[in-house]
């Protein structure tokens, strides 16, 4: 056949092929391919649009060999993400800077690189680490230190680490950095013969900075404690256990947390038939913006 004959031939396909894709409804993704016809003298070389389709099962079409993607689907699946996020922040794996994140006070956790769990009293803008129940009577009794001569209480078996609230050095370095001011508030119990009195024990405590403050400000430390009420345990007249609670509060913040107590006359106005016992509560550990 001539040239001008397979010219008139290839005419006619493509007058068949744009009919039959004007009689569709729906528009759809071509791709490209090369029909080349040959002829004695050389060859021609045409280029063509061929239809491939392919059903997908949302509906859509999808050009047939394409490497792209359709595009996501994000009805709602970003928001999704961001309200998981959201619901997760105070988690351990997701943790705040400080407590200044969150809007309502409760247990969070704080600090991106080392996580741990803290009370966010957001009215008072503190950061607290407090027990979430005060210890009862009989896990006192079982676990106060009974005193012979004068001791530091890291000498007994008592738990030192107790005394804020057992969380890593690095984590209370890391609340003093965010702080200006720090509260502690610490209940020892002391056994006595004698309900009616106040409890004579001499107390020195040891500060985060390694020095000892006592009841009274002297030269060296303009820092004191105070003893802010004494009463009888549990409100029970004939368990023979009395109660005294010490805060210290400081406007730097690399003085407390109170690492250790120095106990002195620990004998003084209990029965010298019964041994004296004594023991040591966190109450509060707050550190202030």
């Amino acid at each position: 056949m001539s040239p001008f004959g397979n010219v008139l031939v290839f005419a006619l396909f493509l007058f068949s092929f744009q009919k039959t894709k004007s009689e569709s409804d729906t528009e759809i993704p071509t791709t490209t391919e090369h029909v080349n016809l040959t002829h004695n003298s050389g060859s021609l070389s045409f280029k063509i649009s061929i239809e491939k389709t392919e059903c997908m099962e949302n509906n859509t079409i999808k050009p047939t060999g394409s490497n792209k993607k359709p595009p996501p689907d994000r009805r709602g699946g970003a928001d999704e993400d961001q309200d998981e996020n959201i619901e997760d922040l105070g988690s351990k794996s997701n943790p705040a800077n400080t407590c200044s994140a969150y809007t309502t006070k409760g247990h969070y956790h704080i600090n991106p690189a080392n996580a741990f769990e803290v009370f966010c009293d957001r009215d008072n803008e503190a950061t607290c680490l407090n027990p979430k129940e005060n210890l009862g009577e009989s896990e006192v009794k079982s676990s106060a230190i009974t005193l012979g001569d004068e001791l530091w209480l890291s000498q007994t078996n008592y738990t030192i680490s107790s005394l804020f609230n057992k969380v890593a050095p690095s984590q209370i370095s890391y609340l003093q950095s965010i702080s200006t001011k720090v509260i502690q508030k610490i209940r020892y119990y002391y056994s006595t013969k004698d309900v009616t009195t106040t409890p004579n024990v001499h107390l020195q405590a040891l500060l985060w900075n390694d020095h000892s403050v006592g009841s009274d400000i002297t030269k060296q430390m303009p820092l004191k404690y105070t003893v802010e009420k004494t009463d009888l345990c549990w409100g029970i007249t004939t368990n023979s256990w009395v109660c005294s609670d010490i805060m210290l509060q400081d406007s730097s913040n690399k003085r407390l947390p109170v690492t250790d107590f120095f106990i002195g006359e620990a004998k003084a106005g209990a029965a010298e038939s019964e041994p004296v016992k004594i023991y040591f509560e966190l109450l509060e550990l707050c550190f202030y913006k």
